[in-house]
């Protein structure tokens, strides 16, 4: 697709290979902080993938020191660009930019995997929560800080975090604002390893290309299924996953998957 090819400023796009499509944060020098540029480059880029079948993994990352650090603070304090106007204008552009971010992630059904490194705090925190697997270095660290500045979670953080720790925890963290380093992450379950810097990339590609093995129509409804099932009582998830089955038990690759592995099982 030609979104691969198109020019961002504020990202940087990367074809892997083996359907793995890495997007980066490329502000360093802002600590990869949002602009407006990065905002609507990033939603557009996953949207864009997850209608591409040749992207089987999307990695997320960020340019220079830092994962990301959310918001603009300096763009806050003029209240320039994203922070600008009255409550009707400001809830229309949040609206209309930032949040579609979480609505681009929510809709990409192929696995996600972040690659943290540095700060990932306020909303830079919560693109980490939007991704399926998160692999973070012994430095880096988190924080739902928007209670420091007086903000709400604005694109999401409370959605994705209560369901990645329950109530109770999303709320002492949320409430208190407190940073945290990898290890804590690690302990809570956040992430799904802790690594030295210079191993982050080469275990973000050796996790993506062991996803980007499994067979994509099962990997999507099993993350629909476990998706809806937040929403959903016993008997409407059964009803799903009883359709996803009869769908997937007539492709051609279940059927080769099942020869695979008696195969294997087979004494020689």
């Amino acid at each position: 697709m030609n979104y691969k090819k198109e020019n961002y400023r504020d990202i940087l796009l990367s074809d892997l290979g083996l359907g793995l499509l890495q997007i980066k944060f490329n502000r360093p020098e802002h600590s990869n902080a949002f602009s407006q540029e990065m905002i609507e480059a990033f939603s557009h880029v996953v949207e864009r993938a997850s209608e591409d079948d040749d992207v089987k993994v999307l990695l997320v990352s960020g340019e220079g020191k830092n994962f990301c650090a959310g918001g603009d603070l300096n763009s806050m304090q003029d209240r320039t660009g994203m922070f600008e106007g009255d409550c009707a204008k400001l809830k229309d552009r949040y609206q209309r930019g930032v949040q579609k971010i979480p609505l681009a992630m929510e809709g990409f059904l192929k696995p996600s995997i972040a690659l943290i490194h540095g700060a990932a705090v306020g909303a830079g925190f919560d693109i980490s929560l939007m991704c399926d697997f998160r692999i973070g270095t012994l430095d880096s660290r988190y924080g739902e800080s928007f209670i420091h500045l007086g903000l709400v979670p604005g694109i999401g953080g409370s959605y994705f975090l209560v369901r990645a720790l329950g109530y109770a925890k999303a709320l002492e963290i949320s409430l208190l604002g407190e940073i945290f380093d990898a290890k804590q992450a690690h302990a809570l379950g956040l992430l799904y390893k802790m690594v030295p810097a210079k191993d982050l990339v080469n275990e973000g590609m050796t996790l993506a290309k062991k996803l980007s093995e499994n067979p994509t129509v099962a990997s999507s409804y099993i993350k629909r299924a476990i998706k809806a099932a937040y929403r959903q009582n016993l008997p409407e998830q059964l009803e799903l996953l009883s359709t996803y089955q009869a769908i997937v038990q007539n492709l051609d690759v279940h059927q080769q998957r099942v020869g695979k592995f008696l195969n294997r099982k087979r004494p020689s």
